[in-house]
């Protein structure tokens, strides 16, 4: 398995790649008193500011790692960008994991009342107070699903 660092600076190149972006830099320049600035140019071309291709600077905190500089220059950027073109630039990945946790919150409390349900349906068939057989099979299927590695006579159900 590999794996694949994305950063702000790698969207905003693809980003401006896409959008045929006359100009982008990312540029460095240093203080009269010897402060480090690091930060991101880009042009805008007329089509979309009318009337003249237009420079934006994105500087970042000059406290800042060159590298971290450079990626929260990058992210102001695409904010900015996204105003101008009106698109969503977004990760992915990010994206499903948010889906993935939100479908989770959802789906296991009904998995865990289905459980209860079949457990307390095969509680009642040992105890003789024998519920219909399709009701029975329908709790041992839902278990079976839920949980298949995990034995029918678990502590739950040892009297």
């Amino acid at each position: 398995m590999s794996s694949t660092n994305l950063s702000y600076a790698s969207i905003l190149r693809y980003f401006a790649y896409q959008c045929s972006l006359p100009y982008i830099s990312f540029i460095h320049e240093i203080t009269m008193d010897g402060t480090h600035l690091y930060g991101v140019e880009v042009d805008v071309p007329s089509a979309v500011i009318h009337g003249h291709t237009q420079s934006m600077f994105f500087w970042a905190d000059s406290h800042l790692q060159p590298a971290l500089a450079y990626e929260a220059a990058a992210y102001d950027a695409l904010l900015a960008l996204h105003r101008v073109y009106g698109c969503l630039v977004f990760d992915q990945t990010v994206h499903n994991l948010h889906l993935c946790r939100s479908l989770v919150l959802r789906l296991l409390p009904v998995a865990n009342r289905g459980t209860r349900l079949a457990r307390l349906v095969i509680a009642a068939s040992r105890r003789h107070d024998v519920p219909s057989a399709t009701l029975l099979l329908c709790a041992q299927q839902l278990l079976d699903d839920l949980t298949p590695a995990l034995p029918l006579r678990s502590a739950f159900f040892q009297h």
